[in-house]
């Protein structure tokens, strides 16, 4: 059986682990790889992203490789590019389409209401998805797997019950990112490695409350599961053989669960790994003792969500667990043991006005975090939020509608809850780190604050490559122009390729 994975921009861990399940069994998969140039939401150059635009050749590409299956790992914002890609496939070949991912575990209903979409996995994918390329490979698709949707023919939609999570994360083989790596050799540098699966935390802006909920009540076990330090440090001693990485990051969650395994964790990979790693962690429950066995196991930067620096957003609306005196005393003591960290900032909760804005400055001037990154608040279907945002006019049905739909993005680029402009804090966080505190201070006391500040997005990414540079984050500075050369210089390579084909002699790969 051949398969296809259709992805946009950055690598996909479910696709890495998808490749190792079913090449295990002997099935061809390969990779169509679009990257969005100069068509995001910081860099909107219509003329550039039509110059670079690879689409029409990426269909091609699959039509080459003839395929038997075709699939998308979709959140919700790329939910309508897949759904694009997958009808300008459709005008080509008649091939089953799946789509999967959170936004479809989410709302399914909606998501499946697409014709597009021939098959939809609800819940975890991967061993649905290896039982429906088993069942294709013997010449009948099965139409009773678990966690899988199926539109017939007639339209009519099948709709399976879900499976049990899978509680032992030790029993899936390792992820193998070189369906990547041999597009885009750029990302071997760092190996992307996940610990675990799930969050603790019920935080209503995100959507792993809603999925532990989800879980919960169907009686299908527990959304946090964590695999064993064994089989995480044998899956980086693979990586390392194998891609001669140069750091790790972490991209659970939050990466700091247990302590007892962090202590095992923190003993082998001193001794088997020992390269630099970056993580994510709650700065109101991580403990002394935790940052500690952190620095001791060569971790170089963990980030932290502080998302607002009000402890009544904090508690009420967004449901995030830590006092502010507890996050202060964290950062005095990184700031001690030499461990870099970033606060996670967030604009436009509900509630929150400029008041909470000139509080967080203060904070963050105190505690003095080495970036801080403002994030404006996007509604994802189902959080939490958006039944406080519906109550406070923030939000409206229809609006809510299309949100789950999918088609639409609610941030401050829509204007979405913008009772005062925060483009002066944002750059304020921005510059923090470069700035002395006096200055920050004098900021505040002359309430200079109120002059509105509209930065271009290149400059306020100037300013935090400076900010990345004074911490020697260099990595951070060259690897994003890198990619964006890498991705202009092969779309262009691409896009006027003629006459030859996309697949190489050996096993049919993607030249």
């Amino acid at each position: 059986m051949k398969v296809v994975f259709v992805v946009s921009e950055g690598q996909s861990y479910a696709v890495n682990l998808f490749f190792s399940l079913l090449e295990q069994q002997g099935h061809k998969v390969y990779l169509v790889f679009d990257p969005i140039i100069f068509r995001t939401n910081e860099i909107n150059v219509r003329k550039l992203s039509n110059l670079f635009d690879i689409k029409k050749r990426n269909i091609e590409k699959i039509v080459d490789i003839k395929p038997d299956l075709i699939g998308f790992s979709v959140y919700t914002k790329d939910y309508q590019w897949s759904i694009m890609m997958a009808r300008l496939i459709k005008k080509e070949l008649d091939i089953p389409i799946i789509f999967g991912g959170t936004h479809c575990t989410v709302v399914p209903e909606e998501a499946m209401s697409d014709d597009v979409i021939d098959i939809m996995c609800v819940g975890e994918g991967e061993y649905a998805l290896l039982e429906l390329v088993n069942s294709m490979e013997k010449g009948k698709m099965d139409y009773s797997i678990k966690n899988l949707w199926f539109r017939t023919k007639d339209g009519t939609v099948i709709k399976n019950d879900q499976r049990p999570l899978i509680s032992d994360l030790d029993s899936l083989p390792f992820p193998d990112a070189e369906i990547f790596f041999k597009q885009k050799p750029i990302f071997k540098k760092g190996y992307l490695m996940s610990s675990g699966r799930g969050c603790p935390y019920h935080c209503t802006f995100c959507a792993s409350g809603y999925l532990t909920d989800y879980y919960a009540q169907r009686g299908l076990g527990k959304y946090v599961r964590q695999r064993s330090v064994d089989s995480t440090i044998k899956e980086l001693m693979w990586a390392k053989n194998k891609y001669k990485y140069h750091y790790v990051n972490f991209t659970d969650d939050v990466f700091v669960l247990n302590i007892n395994w962090l202590k095992d964790f923190s003993i082998q990979y001193k001794q088997k790994i020992n390269a630099p790693f970056f993580c994510t962690a709650n700065p109101g429950t991580i403990t002394d003792e935790e940052l500690i066995l952190l620095k001791n196991t060569n971790c170089q930067m963990i980030g932290f969500g502080i998302e607002s620096a009000s402890e009544n957003t904090r508690i009420n609306i967004l449901q995030r667990i830590g006092k502010n005196k507890r996050i202060m005393e964290v950062a005095k003591l990184c700031h001690q043991l030499g461990i870099k960290f970033w606060f996670d900032h967030i604009f436009n909760i509900p509630g929150e006005t400029e008041k909470e804005q000139i509080e967080a400055l203060q904070f963050y001037n105190e505690t003095r975090p080495d970036m801080i990154n403002a994030f404006w608040l996007v509604y994802l279907p189902k959080i939490k939020i958006m039944d406080i945002a519906l109550e406070k006019g923030i939000l409206d049905k229809e609006l809510v509608s299309k949100i789950n739909r999918g088609e639409t993005s609610t941030s401050a680029y829509l204007g979405i809850g913008c009772e005062h402009s925060f483009d002066t804090f944002s750059f304020l966080f921005t510059v923090l780190p470069l700035m002395p505190k006096w200055l920050i201070n004098l900021i505040i006391k002359k309430r200079w604050h109120r002059f509105r500040i509209e930065v271009p997005f290149l400059i306020k990414l100037a300013i935090k490559d400076l900010a990345r540079f004074k911490i020697g984050r260099y990595e951070d500075i060259t690897f994003p122009i890198k990619l964006l050369v890498t991705n202009m210089i092969d779309n262009i390579g691409i896009k006027w390729l003629s006459g030859k084909s996309f697949l190489t002699e050996k096993e049919g790969r993607l030249l």
